[in-house]
């Protein structure tokens, strides 16, 4: 639910006091560990995988969080006050608030959109775009790319070291999108259910369909329930996916009634290769 005008002026007001306060009114003094700050784990995994031990990352979402709703409070700002660059998806909500509450208070810091050149998908999430783009080993790519300049930017000094990390990760990547290639080329045009559709940019990487329980972070009302349920019955779904926490109960119970395995899947794990790894098994795996 969307918070009323009155309300989100003033919060971002309050950011922006709070940044000030926590901001040196002086021009950062660079350190040997480039000190950055990314906005989930996934993305904080990517900058550690990078930069290696030329950076320091702090992750504003805290662990258990949902990236959806998460309202970032003074812990987050401190930490952004003492960072050179700001890494986001560029898609989720709390990161649109933080970018601006710090807008001309931190002058010197670096915010990098990591969804640059990404092809979005749209109709998951309302109108806006599906904001879970790096469940995706080829979006991972364009991330750890535009991850790579902003980082190289900060520290020209060693953006060979940066850059010959960032090769290695993509030969990782090519490794993992090789292998889930094979994997899923025989299921093409199957369908597979979610809870919470997280495995969109997945299942257009790999022609699968996607039918999710719910959309984004609306409710569905019984009847709504009902005829999702309806379309996920006919679908003939492979497997249920569902993220930790509640909604396995639910989907357990779905999964056992449709007769399909029921898997969880965590698109806030930091190890991302290995939960689409785990996917695409599971997919695999079924019949």
């Amino acid at each position: 639910m969307s918070l009323p005008a009155s309300i989100r002026i003033f919060a971002v007001a309050a950011l922006s006091l709070i940044i000030t306060a926590c901001g040196s009114p002086k021009k950062k003094q660079h350190r040997d560990s480039l000190h950055v700050a990314a906005g989930i784990g996934p993305v904080a995994a990517m900058a550690e995988r990078i930069g290696g031990d030329s950076v320091t990352v702090e992750c504003l979402l805290p662990s258990g969080a949902n990236p959806e709703e998460f309202d970032p409070g003074t812990k987050a700002l401190r930490q952004l006050s003492r960072s050179e660059i700001y890494f986001s998806t560029g898609t989720l909500p709390f990161e649109h608030r933080l970018a601006s509450g710090f807008s001309g208070n931190l002058p010197d810091m670096l915010a990098a959109d990591l969804s640059n050149g990404l092809e979005m998908i749209y109709g998951t999430h309302g109108d806006e775009p599906d904001p879970h783009t790096w469940m995706s080993v080829r979006n991972l790519a364009v991330m750890a790319a535009n991850m790579t300049q902003a980082l190289c930017e900060a520290r020209p000094s060693a953006a060979t070291y940066f850059r010959s990390r960032l090769e290695s990760y993509n030969r990782e990547l090519a490794a993992a999108d090789s292998a889930l290639t094979s994997q899923l080329a025989p299921l093409a045009g199957e369908a597979f259910a979610v809870g919470h559709p997280s495995l969109s940019y997945m299942a257009r990487d790999y022609s699968l369909r996607q039918i999710p329980l719910s959309e984004g972070t609306k409710e569905n009302s019984a009847k709504g329930m009902r005829m999702r349920i309806d379309s996920i019955r006919a679908a003939h779904p492979r497997v249920l996916f569902a993220e930790p926490g509640t909604e396995n109960d639910m989907a357990r119970e779905m999964a056992a009634d449709l007769g399909i395995p029921m898997m969880t899947i965590d698109a806030m794990n930091p190890d991302v290769l290995t939960q689409l790894k785990n996917a695409a098994a599971s997919l695999a795996a079924s019949e």
